[in-house]
């Protein structure tokens, strides 16, 4: 994005007086995080905010030579961007008063790289994510401005670090901010999403760098890539939002990150504590046909079982083998290589063998046609 800036601008005589720049180690932002130290703070000269412009990026680095293995160098860094960002919003208010691209402006002419995101349309608060100007791809800040009373305060940096989007509505307990991207995982990057409770009124100029813990963080599928999406939102309820192509837990089988899944589309709402999955529609799948037969097995629900079984002799079978027992020695995992689609596929069940298992297509998805113990080892 290649923001406009602003042409008018606020000039005020200049005071004689020298001004030190004081800087407050913030803590990194997360769930349930100190606040950070406060500072007194003075006015300032309005060459000031141009000085300070220098000494951020004098400190950003700083930050990025910083191999003493502390964060010391990038807290300080992090803390004269929230300075600059205050004094632009104090002292360098457009007549009109600021927007969102005329801040972005405002900053980027001043070397900071950031982004000013609008939550609601004329509303404030704003989002800005502030990031190294060697990297301003990656956010190394993440800050909540109210413009109008130049106050701040500190979000998590994490949803922002990938791609995402959110809806914002009046909750009980105030405005709320529902923020849908991704998360690191030992999978891989995950589907999740993180709630704050916004404040209604802008902070008060001694509590405006506090960090703003988030009252809620979800995982949103087991593993494996998925698309978010919100939907049915308005301004007075909180909106649903639809995972598509979601992987299901799964306890019974081993589900390596490149084998097959139980995928399915799930919508959760905001039951006004946490997300609860609302309706979810599994992918008919012969993996999925069998994993539900296996799960049906084990605890016992005969009506289930046989909805998946071609036949009683099937489901017979299956009892014959076991299939009612939690396997000894490991779980159950297809064999590598299979594809969940096919209709001929081989299982192997913890340390006790390997099956081979026939599938067709049935009435509401697919049914085991045929089980019979086959020979194969995992490597």
């Amino acid at each position: 994005m290649s923001p406009t800036r602003t042409a008018s601008r606020i000039v005020a005589p200049v005071s004689p007086v020298a001004l030190a720049l004081v800087l407050g180690l913030v803590l990194a932002g997360g769930c349930g995080g100190r606040e950070p130290v406060r500072q007194a703070r003075t006015a300032a000269p309005r060459d000031w905010v141009d000085s300070l412009a220098g000494e951020v990026e004098r400190r950003f680095q700083l930050a990025t030579g910083d191999t003493a293995g502390t964060d010391a160098a990038r807290q300080a860094a992090d803390a004269a961007a929230q300075e600059l960002v205050r004094a632009v919003l104090s002292s360098r208010k457009p007549p009109g008063g600021w927007t969102p691209v005329g801040l972005e402006a405002a900053l980027l002419e001043r070397r900071l790289a950031v982004q000013v995101r609008e939550i609601e349309r004329a509303r404030g608060p704003w989002i800005l994510l502030v990031a190294d100007p060697r990297r301003p791809e990656v956010p190394e800040l993440a800050l909540l401005a109210y413009p109008e009373a130049a106050s701040l305060s500190r979000l998590q940096t994490e949803p922002f670090l990938q791609p995402f989007q959110f809806a914002a509505w009046e909750d009980t307990l105030g405005p709320a901010l529902l923020v849908a991207g991704t998360r690191r995982s030992p999978a891989g990057p995950q589907p999740a999403a993180w709630l704050f409770h916004l404040p209604a009124v802008a902070p008060k100029a001694a509590d405006s760098v506090r960090v703003l813990a988030c009252a809620g963080e979800w995982g949103l599928a087991a593993s494996g890539p998925a698309r978010l999406s919100f939907v049915g939102a308005d301004a007075d309820s909180a909106p649903h939002l639809v995972v598509t192509d979601s992987a299901l837990p799964n306890p019974l089988f081993d589900e390596c990150r490149s084998c097959p899944h139980l995928e399915a589309d799930v919508e959760y709402r905001y039951d006004g504590f946490a997300l609860v999955a609302d309706k979810r529609r599994v992918r008919r799948t012969p993996y999925s046909a069998f994993v539900g037969f296996v799960q049906a097995l084990v605890r016992r629900d005969d009506v289930a079982a046989a909805g998946y079984a071609a036949d009683p002799e099937v489901l017979a079978r299956a009892r014959s083998l076991g299939f009612e027992r939690v396997p000894r020695g490991g779980r159950w995992r297809i064999a590598p290589g299979m594809a969940p689609t096919s209709l001929d596929q081989t299982y192997v069940r913890g340390q006790e063998g390997a099956f081979r298992v026939l599938f067709a297509p049935g009435d509401s998805g697919f049914v085991v046609t045929s089980i019979s113990p086959t020979t194969f080892k995992l490597d």
